[in-house]
């Protein structure tokens, strides 16, 4: 588990510029490490990672990655290519990443809009990348998202499990699940829909409903 001091260090990272380049570096040394030279959106997601990475490890929001677990390298092979090449799927995501960093009004592309356009793109290796850590395309977006938040000195969106918000409506978790099927607790489900996360404000606005409180709560208030 990584250290929570160590997210500062990660968002900036993330959103750092200067940070493009190496990323970009990365991706061309892995596509010149093959015979074919190509520098596939694949390349791409993996030389992002390392260029964010920290000893082999990498937090994006509440997403913590380790290079090694997932089998992705943190060390790249010897060159073999002197000319890489582009694909046009690797094009694609070059554009896809400057028009998100043009919406975010920055003048310079950084890891994380090339991160969220190979989420959108969802090559092969960032798809086995999500069944491996059984995330799916909502919760990279929302990891992003809330990096983004953070970066903008905005406090970052606290999830709560259904558990926590029966603790914290003072319900059962099946009015929990009761609330949410009836579109008065705003969910997002993951992991498939096996997994399902609250936001704390949502829960918060619920409990200071009268609807919701005990008689002991009423007595106080």
């Amino acid at each position: 588990m990584m250290e929570e001091t160590s997210r500062a260090v990660f968002d900036a990272r993330l959103s750092d510029p200067d940070r493009n380049p190496i990323g970009i570096m990365h991706a061309i040394d892995r596509a010149r490490a093959r015979k074919d030279g190509k520098v596939s959106p694949d390349d791409l997601f993996v030389g992002m990672l390392l260029a964010v990475s920290r000893r082999g490890k990498v937090r994006i929001g509440a997403l913590e990655i380790d290079l090694r677990a997932v089998d992705l390298p943190t060390q790249l092979g010897t060159p073999l290519s002197p000319d890489p090449r582009f694909t046009p799927e690797a094009t694609e995501v070059m554009k896809l990443a400057a028009s998100l960093a043009y919406g975010d009004d920055r003048a310079r592309l950084a890891p994380i809009h090339f991160l969220e356009a190979i989420g959108d793109l969802r090559p092969l290796l960032f798809s086995s990348l999500c069944d491996r850590l059984d995330i799916d395309r909502l919760n990279w977006r929302v990891a992003l998202a809330d990096v983004r938040r953070s970066q903008a000195g905005v406090r970052p969106v606290e999830w709560l499990s259904v558990t926590e918000c029966a603790r914290r409506l003072g319900i059962e978790e099946s009015g929990v699940h009761g609330l949410i099927e009836a579109g008065e607790l705003p969910a997002m489900r993951v992991c498939r829909d096996r997994v399902i996360r609250v936001r704390r404000d949502d829960v918060e606005a619920l409990a200071a409903s009268t609807s919701l409180r005990k008689p002991r709560d009423l007595a106080e208030g």
